[in-house]
């Protein structure tokens, strides 16, 4: 059986100043062979900085990435296209997005599930703070009913999820069968430290009772960096909890919720001091790291299929 890597990275363009594109290669894993209609370049509309963030893959072989992309007034957009197998840009993609802010927006994952494409991330608002953003298309980038859906805390401050640092990549969304949306995160609390903050969405984006939830160790910063659901559609999320604004001598925290938002008994755990060359990756699973040909090592995401073998790589 054939197995196929994609990866997705920034390249340098022509020309001057030395912007960067997206390039996305789909290789035979055995053989490092790139496939016939790859690799795949995007430039931005504003012929400038576009940087991929996340990539995802359908059973079909259809390949989506999402990144930041600088539009023509020089602002970081949300920017998410699609391919088919063969390479070809899918009808209707790309999508670009631009937050009520008007300044900066950073997309974080990309996830295909059912007939939709999930992107989440975050975006300034009209108070020029970071907001989680998420948004949801059907397959030819139509924005669905009830989406995007923005969360502005109750501290009117920086909120995000995945990574305090552009360099890294998370997985703070997950989506059930029935399309309901998982997004974890960090909040501004009222009292200014950041708090974890996890979400369930349905599929028409309306929060649903029992959520969000939040988990503040008082006195510390806690941020959340990745989400996945079990069989039964309980929630896990983990992050770490630090003095605030340290973000070192801190621990991992990881809480396990039911359907409607309750703490599983138990399954609160703080556990593992952390350290400074750590924190900024608690419980990453299948990750790997490659070196290709002509993709700059400076955030670098892969996806191995069948999905049975998928991992996720980031260079640094």
């Amino acid at each position: 059986m054939l197995t196929l890597f994609y990866v997705t990275g920034r390249v340098v363009a022509s020309g001057f100043p030395p912007y960067h594109n997206y390039r996305t290669v789909k290789l035979d894993i055995s053989t490092g062979t790139t496939q016939s209609g790859w690799p795949q370049d995007y430039n931005g509309t504003g012929n400038n900085e576009d940087v991929p963030a996340s990539i995802a893959v359908d059973g079909s072989g259809n390949v989506f990435v999402t990144g930041s992309s600088i539009n023509s007034s020089g602002d970081k957009d949300y920017l998410t296209i699609g391919y088919n197998a063969s390479g070809a840009t899918l009808a209707g993609w790309p999508q670009r997005y631009n937050g009520t802010g008007d300044t900066a927006d950073a997309p974080v994952q990309v996830l295909v599930a059912g007939n939709n494409v999930y992107v989440t991330g975050a975006s300034m608002g009209v108070q020029k703070n970071w907001d989680i953003l998420t948004i949801v298309y059907t397959y030819v980038g139509t924005v669905v009913s009830g989406w995007p859906q923005r969360y502005n805390g109750t501290g009117n401050g920086w909120d995000g999820v995945g990574s305090t640092e552009s360099s890294s990549s998370y997985k703070p969304m997950a989506v059930d069968a029935s399309g309901n949306v998982y997004v974890t995160g960090w909040t501004t609390s009222i009292d200014t430290n950041y708090d974890m903050i996890t979400f369930m969405y349905n599929a028409a984006g309306v929060i649903q009772s029992g959520w969000p939830q939040i988990y503040d160790n008082a006195g510390n910063d806690d941020i959340s960096r990745g989400v996945a659901l079990d069989a039964s559609n309980d929630v896990c999320i983990t992050g770490f909890t630090a003095p605030a604004r340290t973000f070192t001598n801190g621990n991992y925290v990881t809480i396990e919720y039911g359907p409607s938002g309750a703490t599983m008994a138990g399954l609160l755990c703080i556990t593992a001091p952390q350290t400074e060359t750590t924190r900024h990756r608690p419980l990453q699973l299948s990750e790997m790291v490659y070196g290709l040909p002509g993709i700059a090592p400076v955030s670098a995401h892969l996806l191995i299929s069948p999905p049975s073998n998928t991992a996720i790589a980031t260079q640094q």
